[in-house]
């Protein structure tokens, strides 16, 4: 962390997907200081939708770290995946969202749909529980699980199919 920190010191809040960083039973989320961000951590754990790929850690010059005024924790089973935290201050109000989408294929169709269907809930969740002056901007990798899919002929799904990925037959 200390080097990327350094590398991206002119920038003010980073998101790091697929960290790595194991969480423990004393310690799911930490914080600790490089050079120039606050790093928050959030860890996996290992359960049927993590593995030691996920993990998200936020780095936040000291201007942003001083105004992390709340966090949204995802469900246990989503640990490492999904994180939110909002920063405010006298003129600001955002709201850092950071995914970890699974790419196609590391799991059968049913459990990637039941994992990709669980964390568009968790989002949708959040931003309903956020105040209406807060600016949402979402950090993560999304591995092609981001807006309307094409199908093998080039057509767009129709509306409301393909929003978390995939079309339905």
């Amino acid at each position: 962390l200390h080097e990327i920190s350094n590398v991206m010191r002119k920038i003010d809040a980073i998101a790091l997907i697929g960290t790595g960083a194991r969480a423990t039973s004393l310690k799911e989320k930490w914080t600790m200081r490089t050079s120039v961000h606050t790093a928050m951590c959030f860890g996996w754990k290992p359960t049927q939708y993590c593995n030691k790929s996920c993990g998200i850690t936020f780095l936040l010059k000291d201007k942003w770290a001083k105004c992390v005024s709340a966090v949204y924790d995802p469900p246990k089973l989503l640990m490492g995946r999904l994180a939110a935290i909002i920063l405010r201050n006298q003129s600001d109000d955002i709201t850092l969202i950071a995914c970890y989408f699974p790419h196609r294929g590391l799991y059968h169709q049913s459990k990637h749909e039941q994992l990709v269907l669980g964390m568009c809930n968790w989002i949708t969740k959040t931003l309903d529980a956020l105040p209406s002056r807060t600016m949402p901007v979402f950090l993560g990798d999304f591995n092609d699980q981001f807006g309307l899919v094409r199908d093998e002929r080039g057509v767009l799904a129709a509306d409301g199919e393909g929003v978390t990925g995939h079309t339905t037959s």
